[in-house]
């Protein structure tokens, strides 16, 4: 499996490239939230796993990411990943 990470901690964005490494996934590129749309048209992944809140406001960066993806190319799938239990802006992008 292909995969583009997205995540603005050092510290999470290198333990998942590790364990999808591990796991014999192919990891393509890290991405910032802004970046992603050119990342994922240069790399083709099969799956994006993005954090729901990054830089600069730690609000809703990723999420608004995913629904700019998935209008331009709901190709690839996309995995929110958050440590915060606030998920309404992600039940969004579901429902569109």
């Amino acid at each position: 499996m292909r995969v583009v990470v997205v995540d603005d901690s050092a510290l999470i964005r290198e333990g998942l490239i590790r364990i999808l490494a591990d796991d014999g996934m192919d990891v393509l590129a890290l991405a910032s939230a802004d970046g992603l749309d050119e990342t994922v048209d240069r790399t083709t992944p099969d799956i994006v796993i993005l954090d729901i809140r990054m830089t600069p406001h730690f609000s809703d960066e990723g999420i608004r990411a995913a629904h700019q993806l998935r209008t331009r190319n709901p190709a690839p799938g996309v995995l929110l990943l958050s440590q915060h239990l606030d998920v309404q802006n992600a039940w969004e992008l579901f429902r569109d």
